[in-house]
């Protein structure tokens, strides 16, 4: 059986960062990223491009049918294995819209999420955290050069490459090598965020009158891993 957890969080509130813990916590997890998903197929789609480095949303029917995909691709493999245990998918970036939602209430029951968490950060720290987000082009490790101390109790400090690691070591990593995204420029981040208001968070709604609307403030960033881990099999139970 499948239990689908949907992320949800403004740009650089840190979906990625958290689903692929949690995928990596979770007992017998996996993660997908939505923004993936369209990057990839992208390279083949003109318009898609177009529309992801803008910062705008990319059409809603051609996201569901992406996801859809995915998922049922996903849990196929799962079914060719033979595994009768119970496995989470962690689903960054969906549903984005009030009409993703209603397109996703069409799909089959089992590839109904089970849970959305909603990581809460407000926006001047997604913005700080944003414009410090690289990723090594030898190593293909994402990583940050920007951390986060205030008054409110926010204490996320820089998420940087582990100089010891053999893998490091051996490509020779250094900051040089530490490339932003295309899209990741000041106008294209107040973009999404515009967006996010306007279009996402409007979904928070959808999932609380279900019942299934997770709150979380990740006041320590990825210390808070374990909190978030205990909250989620407190709320959906233990894969077993």
């Amino acid at each position: 059986m499948v239990s689908i957890i949907s992320l949800i969080g403004a740009p650089g509130s840190g979906k990625g960062t958290y689903g692929a813990l949690l995928a990596s916590r979770l007992i017998d997890a996996s993660f997908i990223s939505v923004g993936d998903i369209l990057r990839e197929n992208s390279s083949r789609n003109k318009h898609i491009a177009k529309v992801l480095n803008s910062g705008a949303l990319v059409d809603d029917a051609l996201v569901n049918a992406a996801v859809l995909q995915c998922l049922e691709e996903k849990i196929h493999a799962k079914r060719i294995a033979n595994t009768n245990q119970k496995y989470r998918i962690i689903l960054d970036g969906y549903p984005r819209t009030d009409r993703q939602a209603s397109l996703l209430d069409k799909w089959p029951i089992e590839l109904h999420p089970k849970l959305a968490v909603q990581l809460d950060v407000p926006e001047r720290i997604c913005l700080t955290k944003i414009l410090g987000r690289r990723k090594c082009i030898l190593c293909n490790k994402s990583l940050n050069v920007n951390g986060v101390l205030d008054e409110f109790g926010f204490d996320m400090p820089p998420m940087l490459p582990d100089d010891n690691s053999d893998e490091c070591r051996t490509l020779n990593c250094n900051p040089v090598h530490w490339k932003k995204r295309d899209d990741d420029t000041i106008d294209t981040i107040q973009f999404r965020m515009d967006v996010y208001r306007r279009e996402t968070e409007p979904v928070l709604q959808y999932w609380e009158e279900k019942g299934l609307l997770l709150r979380f403030i990740p006041y320590k960033g990825i210390k808070e891993i374990d909190n978030l881990v205990s909250l989620i099999e407190k709320r959906i139970g233990k894969s077993t």
